[in-house]
């Protein structure tokens, strides 16, 4: 089953209603890995901001604050796999200062849908700030029993976010509702306008151009995160290299542990057993 409801008419009414008022819609886009939820947030672009090119798209918050002073009122931003926005560093400046800038958005008419797996990655101040959730439609595609119609499409589930009305109260727990947009049903042989509820919304393909971009800057980005990953793990190792050293584990000079050094002194310097050789010692601390 192929949409019931107008995407547009819809989006039109969620999103570009509060931009006609000079407001901006802030919404988040939650799903697994592979659910489509990349291609749907760039659809999004595409179907109702005129001006959304693959430069609306950012990866950090770095991107973000590069292109935000740029953009112009009623433009819209994608913050595709925000992992930068995780709660759990949400207390580093980056993050702080990022925190900071959200609520600056309240003034602000640049709208933004973030794009990350779970809701519950982000700082939880930041939900106050949503008027949207758009959730996955999870399904397998190369599945015998998968219609023709949707192998070419990703699925989103939209709900509205209400703020709750007493202070204090989890920002996570704002109740969701489905929208409604008007339709013309046919009961009784005769043509009525009702209210219908909408429950899923499906979407094309981007376009060709802004996909290819998106896919070659994608790998950029997760090439430069694998790059300063591994930095840092060889930072970390040289630090417990020259920490073991320090304590007399083992010699600079010889990989092999000092005689003088009993197991118990090891395991008082280190905080763990001594195992080996320096690999198999970076090896342990990998595993815990």
């Amino acid at each position: 089953m192929q949409n019931k409801f107008n995407v547009e008419a819809l989006l039109d009414q969620e999103i570009m209603s509060r931009i006609r008022a000079n407001r901006n819609f802030i919404g988040i886009c939650t799903g697994v890995t592979g659910g489509g939820k990349s291609y749907s947030c760039i659809k999004i672009g595409e179907m109702i901001f005129r001006d959304f090119t693959v430069d609306s798209i950012v990866f950090s918050v770095r991107e973000f604050l590069d292109i935000f002073e740029e953009q112009k009122p009623g433009s819209l931003i994608v913050f595709d796999e925000s992992e930068d926005l995780n709660a759990r560093t949400s207390m580093s400046l980056k993050n702080t200062l990022f925190s900071e800038i959200m609520a600056m958005l309240r003034f602000s008419r640049v709208s933004v849908i973030f794009n990350l797996p779970s809701a519950e990655m982000l700082d939880v101040n930041m939900f106050r700030l949503f008027h949207g959730l758009f959730t996955a439609i999870d399904f397998d595609r190369k599945s015998p029993t998968c219609p023709e119609w949707k192998k070419t499409r990703s699925g989103l589930k939209y709900y509205r976010v209400t703020p709750a009305s007493l202070p204090g109260t989890d920002a996570r727990k704002y109740p969701l509702s489905y929208p409604y947009l008007p339709q013309v049903v046919r009961q009784g042989g005769n043509l009525y306008k009702k209210s219908c509820k909408v429950t899923e919304l499906w979407f094309d393909l981007p376009s060709a151009d802004i996909l290819e971009e998106y896919e070659k800057r994608k790998q950029q980005h997760f090439k430069s995160i694998f790059k300063v990953t591994r930095e840092k793990l060889k930072m970390n190792e040289i630090k417990e290299r020259a920490a073991m050293e320090k304590a007399g584990v083992f010699s600079s000079e010889n990989r092999n542990p000092s005689p003088q050094t009993t197991a118990p002194a090891q395991v008082q310097a280190t905080g763990r057993r001594y195992v080996g050789s320096i690999d198999e010692n970076i090896a342990e601390m990998m595993t815990r």
